[in-house]
């Protein structure tokens, strides 16, 4: 049965804001009332109703895969010396065991985002799992460098996967509402509750167990396999996506991609070249890299130009990322999101160096390292839990400055 929301009358025009309006409520009356669902237009598949069991089982599971992402990192980052140790890499190369992992995990995002979009969020959630479960095992048995960084490269396409995917079965779960709130505040608290659990997990494991820092990745291995079964019984099975033109932005995709590990490369590398930053193949990467990311951007500028303008082409698909997102809220989001990039490098970078300082100058082990660490993702889960309670209360600026 078709609504007068769907079907406005051209004497009676709806305005595109209270159309919009009207879907989100719609949308909120269809979790309460099963017959609303038909009342959804173009396509929109309404969220089914959730028991409490339902809706807890879901949560959790989105969240530990946030979890699982973060303490990849944490957990092998406090067993880095250790690691170093056994298969022979050299401290200025420890970096790449942790930068092949983030630096692919966020290449991809919004590839593999836009693929969860197309063929299934849950699908994209249970294989980028399954790829981190297995790649753990398999970085567990690695015996020299190559091996662990090009393994860790590949289980950060399991992170690009599932992250995204999560996020997106979060959205669709549940409509405008408190319950949606609580929701993605507990799957923000997983960064910090997975950086302190990997730290302890890393640090107990690699000190206190025969195989070290294997057993760590062992560990991560498990824990991918329990959120592999949650994500098969909590989420609901894909449904067809309803978009018009389902063609993906290739392009874009090995622009930016190829782009920032170009860049990554040469800013890892610059310091230990043979010459330096002087070496001409780091001036060459820094530049091509440069460049490939500025024609990624002009690109989909363009291809987002095509798309508003109602006049693709074969060749102009939609784009990974709308350019004028950056505008929002009179540029006010493009600083919030340079922000959380300067934050997140600097987190990065200052967990690598300083259990290095904690391990290899001042000679203490993995436990209490990772002692000295935990207070750090302690004061990040209370700082979540602060943040989600005055979101609303507080102007957003008052919250990000403190």
């Amino acid at each position: 049965m078709a609504s007068e929301l769907d079907r406005p009358s051209d004497s009676q025009p709806i305005d595109q804001q209270g159309q919009k309006e009207r879907k989100v409520q719609v949308q909120v009356d269809a979790d309460r009332d099963p017959e609303a669902q038909e009342k959804l237009s173009d396509g929109e598949h309404a969220p089914r109703r959730l028991s409490k069991l339902q809706t807890v089982g879901l949560i959790a599971t989105a969240t530990t895969a946030m979890v699982l992402n973060t303490s990849l990192n944490t957990a092998v980052a406090i067993s880095l010396p250790t690691m170093g140790d056994e298969i022979n890499i050299p401290e200025y190369r420890l970096q790449w065991v942790i930068s092949a992992y983030t630096l692919s995990s966020g290449c991809l995002l919004l590839f593999f985002g836009r693929l969860a979009d197309l063929y299934g969020r849950k699908k994209a959630f249970l294989a980028g799992i399954f790829v981190l479960g297995v790649l753990s095992l398999g970085c567990g048995f690695a015996q020299d460098e190559i091996t662990i960084d090009i393994l860790r490269g590949l289980q950060g396409t399991g992170s690009a996967a599932a992250i995204p995917a999560s996020l997106g079965i979060l959205a669709h779960a549940f409509p405008p509402s408190k319950t949606r709130s609580i929701a993605f505040a507990t799957f923000a608290a997983g960064a910090p509750v997975g950086a302190a659990i990997g730290s302890a997990i890393g640090g107990v494991l690699t000190q206190l167990t025969d195989k070290t820092w294997r057993s760590t990745f062992w560990f991560m291995s498990g824990l991918s396999a329990a959120t592999f079964v949650g994500g098969i019984l909590s989420f609901d099975a894909d449904k067809p996506s309803t978009e018009k033109d389902k063609r993906v932005d290739w392009l874009g995709a090995f622009l930016v991609t190829v782009g920032l590990v170009l860049v990554v490369f040469a800013l890892s590398d610059g310091t230990i070249a043979p010459d330096g930053w002087k070496t001409g193949y780091i001036i060459a990467l820094l530049i091509i890299g440069v460049l490939l990311v500025i024609a990624y951007v002009l690109w989909e500028y363009f291809l987002e130009k095509k798309l508003d303008a109602h006049s693709p082409a074969w060749w102009t698909p939609p784009p990974l990322m709308r350019i004028s997102l950056w505008g929002r809220a009179r540029g006010k989001l493009a600083v919030t999101l340079c922000l959380a990039l300067l934050e997140y490098a600097g987190f990065n970078s200052f967990s690598f160096w300083i259990q290095l300082y904690y391990q290899d100058y001042q000679h203490l082990n993995p436990v209490l390292t990772m002692v000295r660490l935990l207070p750090m993702f302690v004061t990040g889960v209370i700082a979540n839990v602060l943040v989600a309670a005055f979101v609303g209360r507080i102007p957003l600026v008052y919250l990000v400055s403190a």
